[in-house]
């Protein structure tokens, strides 16, 4: 009987603990979303200022926050693109492309991907990614016929 009162108590206190930290999450999220927003337009001042080095900074803040927001690489991506600086612009809008599930919102981004692997003698990320693919594939089909063979060779032998 003191057990089930224990077990009792213990869920009772689960739950409490569980309830106070959904009171305090909402606050904590909107406090958080609250600075990300407003970093947010301060890399973009920095940004139109022409202070690329401080609107980086602010936007690498933001994805500390909150690093599954895409647009902060976006950002990114267009601040460094601007700059000059074309392998950072890659590897962001690269990050952005593959964060972004709205496909109309990673097509403009992705011609300008394009165009920056092209200036720069790079293959597409996604072709390249594909041709590992299909090479994969074939040493598994290659692993998977030796296999087979191998097994062929066992079953005839013990006959």
């Amino acid at each position: 009987m003191a057990t089930i009162s224990i077990l009792k108590h213990r869920r009772v206190a689960l739950l409490l603990i569980l309830l106070s930290g959904m009171l305090v999450l909402p606050v904590n999220a909107q406090v958080t979303r609250k600075k990300m927003l407003m970093s947010f337009h301060k890399a973009t001042v920095y940004s139109e200022a022409g202070n690329t080095d401080k609107a980086i900074e602010t936007l690498k803040e933001i994805a500390e926050l909150a690093p599954m927001f895409p647009n902060t690489y976006l950002r990114m991506a267009e601040i460094y693109d601007n700059a000059g600086n074309k392998e950072s612009a890659i590897l962001m809008y690269r990050k952005y492309i593959n964060m972004e599930m709205d496909d109309a919102k990673v097509k403009e981004p992705s011609v300008r991907l394009r165009a920056l692997e092209s200036e720069l003698g790079m293959e597409h990320y996604e072709d390249e990614e594909e041709q590992q693919a299909l090479e994969l594939f074939a040493k598994y089909n290659v692993m998977q016929q030796a296999g087979q063979t191998e097994g062929k060779k066992k079953g005839t032998a013990g006959r």
